[in-house]
């Protein structure tokens, strides 16, 4: 067989999808201890929140993250098929920012209530939640392009 059989390209959708959600996610940390340090300025506590209080934060919400990473790699590898490459990474980014608002804007909290101020509250803010979306459908198709074979 020739061509790019479907099997394959629904694995190297779910390997995207993966490895786009764990990129995200460090995306995510990196601007969190920006956000952290730049108020007060005070490396201790940055590095104290860094080290404890973020990736206790990150791993709340790592599995809907992986989920909803892997099912934007499996729906990025059947939509984009043969497109181009402008049109992919727009598609991307909109897919990307359609379930990125539907699972952490509209489902989280239905999970865990949020608080005024607290971490999910920040998570399911809609302007965060929109640019990490179009973020993670950008990052998600550039693996799936680098997975895919040149023609």
């Amino acid at each position: 067989m020739t061509g790019d059989s479907g099997g394959r390209r629904i694995v190297r959708g779910l390997m995207a999808g993966f490895l786009g959600s764990i990129a995200g996610l460090v995306i995510v940390y990196v601007a969190s201890v920006v956000a952290i340090f730049l108020p007060d300025q005070e490396l201790l506590g940055t590095l104290l929140a860094a080290v404890t209080y973020l990736p206790l934060m990150l791993f709340l919400i790592l599995f809907p993250n992986l989920a909803l990473g892997i099912l934007l790699g499996l729906l990025l590898s059947i939509i984009n098929h043969r497109r181009g490459r402008l049109f992919s990474f727009t598609i991307a980014a909109i897919v990307g920012f359609i379930l990125a608002e539907l699972a952490f804007s509209f489902l989280l909290p239905l999970v865990i209530p949020p608080e005024p101020g607290d971490f999910i509250s920040i998570a399911s803010n809609r302007l965060i939640t929109g640019a990490y979306g179009f973020t993670l459908g950008i990052l998600t198709n550039g693996f799936l392009r680098w997975f895919s074979p040149r023609s």
